[in-house]
């Protein structure tokens, strides 16, 4: 049996027998491993390389991560206990927590009247549930949209004055405005306070995380833990990157960093796209064909 023929067998063995796609297929693979042979065939030098060693005693690529965020990359450390690469001393602590935003909650201004309209929901089954709704509490919600508040019902459906038994705080338009503006002013005055109160955290988190980084910084390298730190860094480096850390310090202190800067980039969204399940097989049998199969050359 040719090489080619084999490589049909293995592909109809994953459904696929369209003779057009074994073609192209083919002329990929051969392409692909002509492209291949010159490189294999290339004399190797007498000197020792890196790449002659076996894979397993090969160093592994050095690749910082975030451990020592601040700190510019070419002194940043990597860490992973199990392969040795490990600081002393405990971690940095975490920044805090961003606050949510405070939404002042509804309040009781009267109750429906007589003939307010039922509550209805239909069930899984497709029967219809009412239930008599008239002569209960009815509440301002704030709203961004004028006037700034809207009434709803306590099944939280929008109702209209009309329909609402005022009590007597309430009982006219301006009243209502006037207490929806109040509670707009409270809720603005305490989201304000709770952002403040968040910049200066961070900005006191991120000091001090600096701090922090320029202890493990000189601590490790003095005590010779190069393992941690990028191949060949030098004491000037290290140096240089105290100063870079000091420098951000001075220059958060007065107030020129983003609130909100930790230190990293921020993270990104990535969408990964389903493959229908018989899809999914065909794929994973061109790929066990690529692994099974590879010709030296077209052979028929």
């Amino acid at each position: 049996m040719s090489s080619f023929e084999e490589l049909g067998r293995l592909l109809q063995g994953h459904g696929l027998d369209n003779q057009a796609a074994f073609e192209d297929l083919w002329r990929f693979v051969t392409n692909l491993t002509e492209a291949r042979i010159p490189a294999r065939s290339q004399p190797q030098s007498s000197r020792g390389h890196a790449n002659d060693q076996p894979a397993a005693q090969r160093p592994e690529p050095f690749t910082p991560g975030h451990t020592l965020r601040f700190t510019p990359k070419y002194a940043r450390i990597r860490v992973d206990p199990s392969k040795g690469w490990d600081f002393s001393g405990p971690s940095a602590p975490a920044p805090p927590l961003r606050p949510c935003a405070l939404k002042m909650p509804p309040f009781k201004v009267g109750i429906s009247i007589d003939g307010w309209l039922p509550f209805r929901s239909k069930s899984a089954a497709g029967i219809f549930n009412q239930v008599e709704n008239a002569n209960e509490p009815v509440y301002l919600h704030l709203s961004s949209e004028v006037p700034g508040f809207e009434l709803r019902d306590s099944f939280d459906r929008v109702i209209l004055d009309k329909y609402v038994r005022f009590d007597p705080p309430y009982n006219n338009k301006n009243a209502l405005l006037e207490a929806a503006q109040i509670r707009h002013t409270h809720e603005l005055n305490a989201n304000t306070q709770n952002w403040d109160a968040y910049v200066l955290a961070m900005r006191k988190w991120r000091i001090e995380h600096r701090i922090w980084e320029m202890n493990v910084l000189t601590r490790e390298f003095e005590s010779g833990n190069l393992a941690i730190f990028p191949p060949g860094i030098t004491r000037e480096e290290i140096q240089d990157a105290l100063r870079h850390l000091q420098e951000e310090n001075e220059q958060d202190a007065a107030g020129h960093i983003p609130a909100g800067y930790i230190g990293r980039p921020d993270p990104i969204t990535v969408t990964f796209f389903s493959v229908p399940r018989h899809l999914s097989r065909q794929v994973h049998g061109i790929y066990e064909a690529f692994d099974t199969f590879a010709p030296e050359g077209n052979d028929s």
